[in-house]
């Protein structure tokens, strides 16, 4: 068995156990790469209790590589203000995709939470119709 195969049966016993400093301790000795492929393996619950014990930083970094049906996830499950902040980071083009799969109203809240200039990039994107390329471009490579 690998390391990172030991790695992910202890998390997952502090998980269960509900010992949440030792798992905020082996979760620092992860890279965020590992911290992915564990939280790939846990269940709902588990994946959002995994993801609050990350710092700021590192949750930023292990949102960014999620894919969207968790990213939506985590975001009905932390606080707006937590979420607006990630969603921010986002590049545009993948901020418009995450907003496509969640309900409008949710959309809307974070949407109008953004700061100007984010908000303004996604009703760019958001103007153009589903599917098609000005809807899917990152237009920070259009600027000068």
């Amino acid at each position: 068995m690998s390391g990172l195969e030991d790695k992910k049966i202890l998390l997952k016993e502090y998980l269960d156990k509900e010992e949440i400093d030792p798992l905020k301790s082996e979760l620092m000795e992860l890279s965020e790469i590992e911290i992915l492929e564990v939280m790939r393996e846990l269940s709902s619950e588990d994946q959002v209790i995994l993801f609050r014990l990350l710092d700021k930083d590192r949750a930023l970094i292990v949102f960014k590589e999620l894919d969207q049906f968790l990213q939506q996830k985590l975001i009905e499950s932390i606080g707006e203000s937590r979420a607006v902040k990630m969603i921010s980071e986002l590049d545009p083009d993948d901020r418009v995709r995450l907003f496509d799969e969640m309900p409008a109203s949710v959309t809307k809240k974070l949407i109008e939470a953004l700061p100007k200039d984010k908000r303004d990039e996604t009703a760019l994107l958001m103007g153009f119709e589903p599917e098609t390329a000005g809807r899917l471009m990152n237009p920070s490579y259009f600027q000068d």
